[in-house]
């Protein structure tokens, strides 16, 4: 987003709210004077060394609650001052903030604020997780295989088909750190400058099943709306069910067995659904 902006040429600055100490990450933000508090100097924070460019607010739900307030007022008047500072300085830049928590199960908890979620939220991206996209495997596996090289110094060049297969097959609970972790891996235990199916023998074997697929389903939609739709998304396979059920099998009484409910019962639930049968 920022580089194909028109702020481009002016700073991007990154900053991992859940990495750094709630005592220092006021200061960090909005800098400080010397002499504000115990061993303060004068500080440049991010918020100004970010000025025109943009500012990312990693795991933004890790913020401490007091500081959101701050951090609210900062949004609706884009001035700050520095720590122990009198003078208001002007942000010309972008906020981008970036979470892995479900932020409005964290309003309910009273964990975060809910205006501030607004005041964020004008613009979602919704990012799913690596099983729900795995067709982007093959263009990671590549990133990835360029970075090992030049971070661990090897020197790959290809990944086989087979080997692309093997990788979309898994599992991939710790999303793309994990499959990250398998190339880096596979890249410092390669025999020549390919990587093989035979590469990857340690990783542990997932089969998708149903089970999998639908838990891979029902996460990535709660996570993305929120455990409020839980009803929701049970409405939506059911009905679903139902619809797909009827289709393979469109006797009622055969379809009411199956589903293990009278044909009645059955009947009044295709109603509530508006789903057409024929009786």
């Amino acid at each position: 987003i920022h580089s194909a902006s028109q702020r481009y040429n002016h700073n991007f600055i990154a900053i991992n709210c859940g990495a750094i100490a709630e005592t220092l990450i006021e200061a960090q933000l909005f800098g400080s004077k010397k002499g504000a508090f115990t061993g303060a100097e004068n500080q440049q924070g991010f918020f100004q060394a970010a000025h025109k460019g943009t500012l990312f607010l990693d795991e933004i739900g890790e913020l401490d609650i007091e500081l959101q307030s701050k951090l609210l007022r900062f949004l609706e008047s884009k001035k700050f001052r520095r720590i122990g500072g009198g003078k208001e300085i002007l942000f010309e830049g972008r906020i981008i903030s970036a979470t892995n928590a479900n932020l409005k199960e964290n309003i309910i908890k009273g964990a975060f604020r809910e205006d501030l979620f607004f005041r964020l939220s004008m613009l979602s991206i919704a990012v799913p997780n690596l099983q729900q996209r795995v067709q982007d495997i093959p263009i990671l596996c590549e990133h990835f295989i360029a970075k090992a090289n030049k971070d661990l110094k090897t020197s790959i060049t290809s990944i086989a088909q087979i080997a692309l297969v093997k990788l979309q097959k898994q599992i991939w609970r710790g999303n793309i750190r994990e499959l990250r972790n398998a190339i880096y891996s596979a890249c410092l235990n390669a025999q020549d400058n390919s990587l093989g199916i035979h590469d990857f023998n340690d990783l542990e074997v997932k089969e998708k099943t149903i089970e999998n697929d639908i838990r891979v389903l029902c996460q990535g939609y709660l996570e993305q709306f929120g455990i409020e739709k839980a009803k929701e998304l049970e409405a939506i396979m059911r009905k679903e069910l139902l619809h797909i059920g009827l289709l393979l099998c469109p006797n009622i009484t055969k379809l009411s067995s199956a589903l293990d409910i009278s044909r009645n019962t059955l009947k009044k639930e295709l109603k509530d659904f508006n789903l057409k049968y024929q009786d």
